[in-house]
Protein backbone atom coordinates (compact mmCIF):
# COMPACT_ATOMS: atom_id res chain seq x y z
CA UNK A 1 0.00 0.00 0.00
CA UNK A 2 1.57 3.66 -0.76
CA UNK A 3 4.15 4.44 -3.15
CA UNK A 4 4.76 2.82 -6.27
CA UNK A 5 7.49 4.42 -8.19
CA UNK A 6 8.38 8.07 -9.72
CA UNK A 7 10.51 9.65 -12.97
CA UNK A 8 11.79 13.06 -13.39
CA UNK A 9 11.10 14.90 -16.83
CA UNK A 10 12.94 17.71 -18.27
CA UNK A 11 13.90 19.05 -21.88
CA UNK A 12 17.95 18.63 -22.87
CA UNK A 13 17.24 22.26 -24.60
CA UNK A 14 14.84 24.40 -25.31
CA UNK A 15 11.56 22.54 -26.05
CA UNK A 16 7.86 22.72 -26.02
CA UNK A 17 7.29 19.42 -25.42
CA UNK A 18 8.47 16.57 -22.81
CA UNK A 19 8.11 12.95 -23.11
CA UNK A 20 7.26 11.82 -19.67
CA UNK A 21 8.21 8.07 -18.78
CA UNK A 22 5.32 6.22 -16.72
CA UNK A 23 6.28 5.10 -13.40
CA UNK A 24 7.81 1.81 -13.12
CA UNK A 25 5.09 -0.81 -11.82
CA UNK A 26 1.67 1.71 -12.55
CA UNK A 27 -1.02 -0.84 -13.36
CA UNK A 28 -4.32 0.59 -14.15
CA UNK A 29 -5.64 0.88 -10.65
CA UNK A 30 -3.46 3.24 -9.32
CA UNK A 31 -3.07 6.82 -8.27
CA UNK A 32 -0.69 9.16 -10.13
CA UNK A 33 0.32 12.71 -9.35
CA UNK A 34 2.20 15.45 -11.04
CA UNK A 35 4.44 17.71 -10.57
CA UNK A 36 5.25 20.52 -12.84
CA UNK A 37 7.69 23.21 -12.43
CA UNK A 38 7.65 26.07 -15.12
CA UNK A 39 7.50 29.93 -15.74
CA UNK A 40 4.51 32.04 -14.84
CA UNK A 41 4.15 32.84 -18.10
CA UNK A 42 3.94 29.89 -19.71
CA UNK A 43 0.95 27.44 -19.87
CA UNK A 44 0.90 23.65 -19.53
CA UNK A 45 -0.81 20.86 -21.31
CA UNK A 46 -1.41 17.89 -19.49
CA UNK A 47 -2.20 14.49 -21.51
CA UNK A 48 -5.74 13.54 -21.31
CA UNK A 49 -6.51 12.08 -18.35
CA UNK A 50 -5.23 14.45 -15.57
CA UNK A 51 -7.30 16.79 -13.17
CA UNK A 52 -5.45 20.32 -12.48
CA UNK A 53 -4.98 20.56 -8.50
CA UNK A 54 -4.13 23.88 -8.76
CA UNK A 55 -0.80 26.04 -9.05
CA UNK A 56 1.04 28.15 -7.04
CA UNK A 57 3.41 31.04 -8.96
CA UNK A 58 6.37 31.70 -6.74
CA UNK A 59 8.67 35.03 -7.01
CA UNK A 60 10.73 35.70 -9.80
CA UNK A 61 8.53 33.87 -12.27
CA UNK A 62 8.43 30.37 -11.00
CA UNK A 63 5.34 28.61 -10.78
CA UNK A 64 4.33 25.08 -9.81
CA UNK A 65 1.67 23.40 -10.85
CA UNK A 66 0.07 20.02 -9.62
CA UNK A 67 -2.40 17.33 -11.36
CA UNK A 68 -4.11 14.02 -10.74
CA UNK A 69 -5.54 10.88 -12.43
CA UNK A 70 -6.83 7.08 -12.08
CA UNK A 71 -3.55 5.48 -14.48
CA UNK A 72 -6.27 3.74 -16.22
CA UNK A 73 -5.33 2.55 -19.33
CA UNK A 74 -2.55 4.87 -19.49
CA UNK A 75 0.75 4.58 -22.42
CA UNK A 76 4.55 3.53 -21.42
CA UNK A 77 4.78 7.37 -21.81
CA UNK A 78 3.19 10.54 -22.90
CA UNK A 79 3.48 13.83 -24.16
CA UNK A 80 3.45 17.04 -21.72
CA UNK A 81 3.09 20.56 -23.82
CA UNK A 82 4.10 23.80 -22.88
CA UNK A 83 3.13 27.25 -24.46
CA UNK A 84 6.82 27.69 -24.82
CA UNK A 85 9.91 26.36 -26.39
CA UNK A 86 12.11 26.49 -23.14
CA UNK A 87 14.52 24.86 -21.22
CA UNK A 88 13.16 25.99 -17.78
CA UNK A 89 10.49 23.22 -17.08
CA UNK A 90 10.79 19.64 -15.39
CA UNK A 91 7.93 17.17 -14.45
CA UNK A 92 7.66 15.04 -11.49
CA UNK A 93 5.56 11.81 -11.79
CA UNK A 94 4.75 9.55 -8.73
CA UNK A 95 2.22 6.56 -8.59
CA UNK A 96 0.56 5.23 -5.76
CA UNK A 97 -1.36 2.22 -5.19
CA UNK A 98 -4.34 1.39 -2.72
CA UNK A 99 -5.01 5.05 -2.62
CA UNK A 100 -8.04 7.41 -3.57
CA UNK A 101 -8.00 10.58 -5.65
CA UNK A 102 -6.28 13.41 -3.68
CA UNK A 103 -9.15 14.92 -1.20
CA UNK A 104 -7.09 17.78 -0.33
CA UNK A 105 -4.28 20.16 -1.35
CA UNK A 106 -3.18 23.50 -0.89
CA UNK A 107 0.02 25.56 -2.10
CA UNK A 108 2.37 28.51 -0.99
CA UNK A 109 5.14 30.78 -2.18
CA UNK A 110 8.05 31.54 -1.04
CA UNK A 111 10.69 34.39 -2.01
CA UNK A 112 12.85 34.62 0.92
CA UNK A 113 15.65 32.49 2.47
CA UNK A 114 13.65 31.42 5.50
CA UNK A 115 11.11 29.86 4.90
CA UNK A 116 10.21 26.93 2.10
CA UNK A 117 7.28 25.29 3.56
CA UNK A 118 4.55 22.85 2.04
CA UNK A 119 1.65 24.21 3.45
CA UNK A 120 -0.06 21.70 7.01
CA UNK A 121 -3.53 19.71 5.71
CA UNK A 122 -5.83 18.16 7.80
CA UNK A 123 -7.14 14.92 6.42
CA UNK A 124 -10.27 13.41 7.68
CA UNK A 125 -8.96 9.81 7.46
CA UNK A 126 -5.60 7.85 7.32
CA UNK A 127 -3.86 9.19 4.25
CA UNK A 128 -0.09 9.77 2.27
CA UNK A 129 0.86 13.20 2.48
CA UNK A 130 2.81 14.36 -0.40
CA UNK A 131 4.66 17.08 -0.75
CA UNK A 132 6.42 19.27 -3.71
CA UNK A 133 8.91 21.52 -4.10
CA UNK A 134 9.41 24.14 -7.38
CA UNK A 135 12.66 26.55 -6.98
CA UNK A 136 14.58 28.65 -9.44
CA UNK A 137 18.39 27.13 -8.48
CA UNK A 138 20.77 25.85 -6.21
CA UNK A 139 19.84 22.36 -4.88
CA UNK A 140 17.06 21.70 -2.60
CA UNK A 141 16.14 18.38 -0.64
CA UNK A 142 13.18 17.12 1.06
CA UNK A 143 12.71 17.14 4.24
CA UNK A 144 14.43 14.42 6.20
CA UNK A 145 11.11 12.93 8.04
CA UNK A 146 9.57 12.28 4.49
CA UNK A 147 10.12 9.18 2.24
CA UNK A 148 10.55 8.19 -1.37
CA UNK A 149 12.19 11.49 -2.69
CA UNK A 150 12.84 12.34 -6.33
CA UNK A 151 15.36 15.49 -6.80
CA UNK A 152 16.28 16.92 -10.46
CA UNK A 153 18.71 14.38 -10.87
CA UNK A 154 21.23 15.89 -13.90
CA UNK A 155 19.39 18.92 -14.69
CA UNK A 156 21.83 21.98 -14.18
CA UNK A 157 19.36 24.73 -15.76
CA UNK A 158 16.92 26.80 -13.45
CA UNK A 159 13.55 25.81 -12.65
CA UNK A 160 13.63 22.37 -10.60
CA UNK A 161 11.10 20.39 -8.59
CA UNK A 162 11.39 17.91 -5.93
CA UNK A 163 8.96 15.67 -4.27
CA UNK A 164 8.29 12.98 -0.95
CA UNK A 165 6.36 11.82 1.09
CA UNK A 166 4.96 10.06 4.58
CA UNK A 167 2.32 8.89 5.91
CA UNK A 168 -0.04 10.83 8.17
CA UNK A 169 -2.84 10.00 10.59
CA UNK A 170 -6.43 11.84 10.73
CA UNK A 171 -5.64 15.78 12.21
CA UNK A 172 -2.96 18.11 11.26
CA UNK A 173 -0.21 17.29 9.33
CA UNK A 174 2.22 20.53 10.07
CA UNK A 175 4.30 22.41 7.26
CA UNK A 176 7.24 20.12 5.63
CA UNK A 177 10.03 22.46 5.57
CA UNK A 178 12.69 21.32 2.27
CA UNK A 179 16.20 22.73 2.81
CA UNK A 180 18.88 23.83 0.09
CA UNK A 181 22.16 21.78 0.26
CA UNK A 182 23.70 24.25 -2.24
CA UNK A 183 22.87 27.90 -1.67
CA UNK A 184 20.42 29.91 -5.49
CA UNK A 185 21.32 33.05 -6.50
CA UNK A 186 17.40 33.55 -6.27
CA UNK A 187 15.31 31.90 -3.45
CA UNK A 188 11.88 32.05 -5.15
CA UNK A 189 9.47 29.31 -5.37
CA UNK A 190 6.37 27.63 -4.38
CA UNK A 191 5.41 24.56 -2.60
CA UNK A 192 2.13 22.30 -2.71
CA UNK A 193 0.94 19.56 -0.21
CA UNK A 194 -1.47 16.41 -1.43
CA UNK A 195 -3.02 13.93 0.67
CA UNK A 196 -4.30 10.87 -1.20
CA UNK A 197 -6.77 8.97 1.72
CA UNK A 198 -5.91 5.48 2.31
CA UNK A 199 -8.38 2.60 0.85
CA UNK A 200 -9.57 0.72 3.99
CA UNK A 201 -11.34 -2.60 2.91
CA UNK A 202 -14.86 -3.07 4.43
CA UNK A 203 -15.36 -5.47 7.05
CA UNK A 204 -18.84 -6.92 6.80
CA UNK A 205 -19.30 -7.05 3.28
CA UNK A 206 -17.70 -8.77 0.25
CA UNK A 207 -16.60 -5.90 -2.39
CA UNK A 208 -14.19 -5.14 -4.91
CA UNK A 209 -12.06 -1.54 -5.56
CA UNK A 210 -13.47 -0.88 -8.93
CA UNK A 211 -10.92 2.17 -9.00
CA UNK A 212 -12.93 5.07 -7.69
CA UNK A 213 -15.32 3.09 -4.91
CA UNK A 214 -16.35 -0.47 -2.89
CA UNK A 215 -19.09 -2.04 -5.29
CA UNK A 216 -20.79 -5.06 -4.06
CA UNK A 217 -19.34 -8.59 -5.73
CA UNK A 218 -21.86 -10.86 -6.29
CA UNK A 219 -21.24 -14.80 -5.58
CA UNK A 220 -22.83 -17.52 -7.06
CA UNK A 221 -22.63 -21.40 -6.92
CA UNK A 222 -23.63 -24.15 -8.95
CA UNK A 223 -26.66 -26.28 -7.90
CA UNK A 224 -26.57 -28.67 -10.77
CA UNK A 225 -28.61 -26.85 -13.43
CA UNK A 226 -28.17 -23.03 -13.02
CA UNK A 227 -25.36 -20.67 -11.32
CA UNK A 228 -27.60 -19.37 -7.93
CA UNK A 229 -27.34 -16.39 -5.73
CA UNK A 230 -25.47 -17.94 -2.57
CA UNK A 231 -24.97 -16.22 1.49
CA UNK A 232 -21.22 -15.64 2.14
CA UNK A 233 -20.78 -16.78 6.33
CA UNK A 234 -18.38 -16.47 8.37
CA UNK A 235 -17.41 -18.39 11.81
CA UNK A 236 -17.72 -16.20 14.86
CA UNK A 237 -16.47 -19.20 17.13
CA UNK A 238 -19.92 -20.24 18.51
CA UNK A 239 -21.52 -20.34 15.08
CA UNK A 240 -22.05 -19.21 10.99
CA UNK A 241 -23.27 -15.44 10.52
CA UNK A 242 -23.95 -13.52 7.15
CA UNK A 243 -21.10 -11.28 6.06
Amino acid sequence: MGFRSSTVSFPAGNASTVSCPTPAGTVSTDVMLAFVTHFTANVISPPSGWTLLGKAPGGSGVTLSAYSRNAGAIAASEIWSNSASTIAWEIALRSYNEVQLPDLSAFAKFDTNTNWDAPSLSPGAAAILVCGWSYRDGTMVPPVSMGDPTTHGSKTTQYRVITADEGVPVGATGIRRATYTVLPSDYSGAAVSVTLPLIVAPTSSLKRWDGAAWVSLPVSRWDGAAWANTDIKRWDGAAWNAI
